[in-house]
């Protein structure tokens, strides 16, 4: 069935086309000009995949102000919901919308002669929270907290978050094996004798099996308390993120959870490092 725009003008009617077969070309679900109670007017199409949607405004120029509008909307949601303005390559004429729009995090595609192309993505407006500067952690750690923020401040926290686990995971097992190398952390057992594990151990075990070492270190000191009470929040939501990341229970669980957890795993890893 042929795709037919009510709400778009005969010369933005193409374009509206083109964003249409831009999207189902990537596996999202289309709505055409879809109509809600509370929108503040009617986009050309939702999309949506991996229970992210997206509402696609096809316009002649960059509209700001229908930009704002938008972005107030889908902050009331609660659910994963993005906004994204497609635009005719001659409607990128100003450099200070352009930033405009990517400071809303609203989503920029330039039409040219039937092909899309990403400008800036559209960013998950109801992510609430940030992390800090890399500059105020540890310099051995400040490249991937970096590379890790970047990544949040995308939308993509899921991504974020998985990565900061695995950073938390890698540096619980180095800093256990150079205390326990230097005599310094003794691991008690559940009868309360030193059964300090080996490196070749440490190095095969999982989140859970760190978590429960450090939890038995005898008289630990402040950092070793600190990562044991990382390892202890993080360890559930790191089988989860791991192996149910498509879920969408999972992301529901997780999403409002995402900022504070990398706050906890940065702090730990900070905290081994002075």
């Amino acid at each position: 069935m042929p795709v037919v725009f009510t709400t778009l003008s005969v010369e933005m009617h193409d374009i509206g086309i083109s964003a249409v077969d831009h999207f189902r070309a990537a596996n999202y679900k289309t709505k055409v000009e879809p109509h809600e109670i509370g929108f503040p007017d009617r986009p050309a199409i939702s999309i949506s995949r991996g229970g992210s949607t997206t509402h696609v405004l096809v316009s002649a120029t960059l509209d700001l102000e229908r930009a704002k509008a938008w972005a107030g909307y889908a902050k009331c949601c609660q659910r994963d919901t993005r906004v994204a303005i497609v635009v005719p390559s001659q409607g990128m004429i100003d450099p200070k919308v352009v930033a405009g729009i990517r400071e809303l995090k609203v989503g920029c595609f330039v039409c040219n002669e039937g092909a899309l192309q990403e400008v800036c993505p559209a960013i998950d407006q109801t992510m609430q929270g940030g992390i800090p500067p890399a500059r105020m952690y540890h310099p051995r750690m400040r490249a991937t907290v970096a590379e890790i923020g970047e990544k949040f401040a995308r939308g993509e926290w899921q991504d974020a978050l998985f990565d900061s686990q695995v950073m938390l995971e890698a540096r619980a097992r180095e800093y256990l094996i150079h205390g326990a190398k230097s005599g310094r952390i003794v691991v008690l057992d559940g009868k309360g004798a030193p059964n300090t594990p080996s490196k070749k151990v440490i190095d095969r075990a999982p989140m859970g099996q760190l978590k429960d070492w450090y939890e038995n270190i005898k008289s630990p000191n402040s950092a070793d308390d600190s990562m044991a009470k990382a390892l202890v929040a993080i360890n559930p939501h790191r089988i989860r993120n791991a192996h149910f990341k498509l879920e969408a229970k999972t992301r529901r669980r997780l999403k409002p959870l995402a900022a504070k957890l990398l706050w906890v795993s940065f702090d730990a890893i900070d905290k081994s490092y002075r």
